[in-house]
């Protein structure tokens, strides 16, 4: 079902949101354990058996949701210690981890190294030298090339561009083969690059995946190929790309090898929506509608611009308006939509912002001194927190005054 509206009303898998803010207040993440289910299995069924799945642990790391996707057989892909620990607090399998990012620590290193996790991507030669110097054993081990391919997105997710700072130099990367392949505690079985975020035509994901294999063929030895995620999710009704119909002329490129792949806004993206209250009404040189939630819980319209439909959550009378829907922060870049065409709104009605479960509470902060809100699945016809709404003491929790200044 996910979210539809029936005789005027949004629902989301068969419970109105408004029966969900009468029960939990706003603002609010609410999830439908529905379409996560189906995005991943739409993955899972179209690829070879032999694939690994790694659902990408920063769109949403929610440990409802990572437990969600363990139970239908996702791995994860994490890019910190922290979100090592989020997916094995999750349930996802140690087995089916692999670790990325450009700033791995000797600690977070030890932290993968400890609890055998099934690769590390390293990203540099600094970094093999110290997984070598840090493992007591053959450690499994993958290394990040930079295609230098456009994906055609928000320069700001591009991560496969020549000035990017993520993975190998492809001219410097026979020269790092030959020395990885002499240390003694570094078992090199996987070639792996992402080039971006929301990639809205796979041409770009496919160009990627014939380099990685061109290079597997060239050195030798490889198992594994990562092609990373980068999916994009239809914010503003564009056309995503087929899963199916990319799947199979991946799999056609990538054999024999074995496949890695870490799709995260494509599964989870669609499944969340934040729901706010409208504060206040007012008239400037156009009509602005405040809301109780803003930048602090969704940047991702501040920080790329990026689009997310807005709907209310029951359908006015008459006609549509145009109006700015701005959140309660000090700051004139604390929006959410503008110039959107809406149904008339009135103070105290709810507002529904879409698409909002991949990088939104996930980036999330307590600017301003707010607490960050509370989060929401339904499953099975049912509503349940998932994630407690912090309070005042949260915000305060972790610090200490001096002595001297007591």
């Amino acid at each position: 079902m996910g979210f539809e509206y029936i005789d005027d009303s949004l629902y989301c898998d068969s419970i109105s949101i408004d029966a969900i803010v009468n029960k939990y207040g706003t603002p609010l993440y609410l999830y439908s354990k529905e379409i996560i289910e189906k995005n991943f299995l739409a993955y899972k069924n179209a690829f070879p058996t032999t694939s690994l799945i790694c659902y990408a642990g920063k769109a949403n790391s929610n440990i409802a949701i990572l437990k969600l996707l363990a139970s239908l057989g996702s791995g994860c892909d994490v890019a910190s210690g922290g979100e090592l620990f989020l997916a094995l607090s999750g349930g996802i399998p140690r087995e089916k981890i692999v670790f990325n990012g450009c700033g791995k620590t000797e600690e977070e290193i030890k932290q993968a190294i400890d609890k055998e996790i099934f690769l590390i991507i390293a990203d540099s030669l600094d970094e093999l030298f110290l997984i070598n110097q840090l493992a007591k054993k053959k450690q499994r081990v993958g290394i990040r090339v930079n295609p230098e391919i456009s994906p055609k997105t928000h320069p700001y997710i591009a991560t496969g561009l020549a000035n990017s700072k993520f993975g190998v130099k492809l001219s410097s990367f026979m020269n790092i083969i030959g020395l990885v392949r002499r240390m003694k505690n570094i078992e090199f079985v996987c070639i792996s690059s992402h080039i971006g975020s929301q990639i809205m035509e796979y041409e770009p994901l496919l160009e990627n995946a014939k380099k990685l294999v061109g290079l597997a063929k060239k050195i030798g030895g490889i198992e594994y190929i990562n092609i990373g995620g980068g999916i994009g999710i239809p914010y503003n009704n564009e056309n995503a790309p087929n899963i199916q119909e990319f799947v199979e002329k991946v799999v056609s490129i990538t054999e024999p090898f074995k496949l890695i792949l870490e799709p995260g806004r494509s599964i989870v993206g669609p499944a969340g929506c934040l729901i706010v209250k409208a504060l206040y009404l007012k008239e400037t040189t156009k009509r602005v509608v405040v809301v109780d939630g803003g930048m602090n819980l969704l940047i991702r319209p501040c920080l790329y611009n990026g689009f997310h439909k807005i709907q209310p959550a029951v359908l006015e009378d008459g006609e549509d308006i145009e109006i700015d829907v701005v959140g309660p922060l000090c700051e004139e870049g604390d929006f959410l939509g503008r110039k959107r065409k809406i149904k008339r709104i009135r103070g105290g009605s709810f507002i529904c912002v879409m698409d909002a479960g991949a990088y939104s509470f996930s980036m999330s902060s307590n600017y301003n001194g707010r607490p960050r809100c509370s989060e929401v699945m339904v499953i099975d016809g049912k509503s349940y927190i998932i994630r407690k709404a912090e309070t005042y003491g949260c915000l305060i929790r972790n610090q200490v005054i001096p002595k001297p200044l007591r």
